[in-house]
């Protein structure tokens, strides 16, 4: 298997917002499809740098990343961004046989579009502290520079503070491309609230 030779991470603009692009870059050229297989092994390294599972999901998306965040669950797109990315060519075969020196992968929050498992429930003073906006249902949660999103809902604690019920997901059949648009539609939304 190739292996890269370095690793460079930077954020760029995505479709919605920022994303991390974790580009690999590899002494000698080699074929697409090599550089794939060795980008797959590479995805579960960063899921597990982000205490992630992940869920399978076909190219251009690697998998979807599934984080826990209060019992609940934060979903993002973990796909190749180059020299692939959506929507994918019809000439694909010849692409994968070309030979490359890097491949990138983005990591970008989506949208909970998940199948519902279950609640968790959590105790909090505030929202606001906490880096958690709630917009019709959703959270939306600043972790590591990027906006994430939950199914979620809140109300008063009789003990005070706030209750915040939060939504595990699964993440199986997730569609990233739905979930990259809705993640657009809810930070569209909040902009025009804030």
């Amino acid at each position: 298997m190739v292996e890269p030779v370095a690793v460079r991470r930077a954020y760029i603009e995505g479709i919605a917002q920022r994303r991390i692009r974790y580009t690999l870059l590899y002494s000698e050229p080699a074929p697409l499809s090599a550089l794939l297989d060795r980008a797959r092994a590479y995805a579960r390294e960063i899921a597990g740098e982000w205490g992630a599972s992940l869920c399978p999901s076909e190219l251009p998306s690697l998998g979807v990343l599934s984080v826990g965040w209060l019992g609940g669950t934060l979903l993002a797109d973990l796909s190749v961004c180059f020299p692939i990315s959506r929507p994918l060519p019809p000439d694909l075969g010849l692409i994968l046989a070309a030979e490359f020196r890097e491949v990138s992968i983005c990591l970008e929050p989506i949208g909970p579009v998940g199948p519902v498992e279950g609640f968790s429930r959590s105790r909090m003073p505030a929202l606001r502290p906490r880096g958690v906006i709630l917009r019709d249902g959703v959270a939306v949660v600043k972790m590591r520079g990027l906006y994430f999103f939950a199914r979620a809902e809140a109300r008063p604690d009789p003990a005070g503070g706030v209750l915040l019920d939060v939504a595990r997901l699964g993440c199986g059949g997730v569609d990233p491309l739905r979930g990259l648009l809705e993640a657009r539609r809810i930070l569209r939304r909040r902009d025009r609230r804030a």
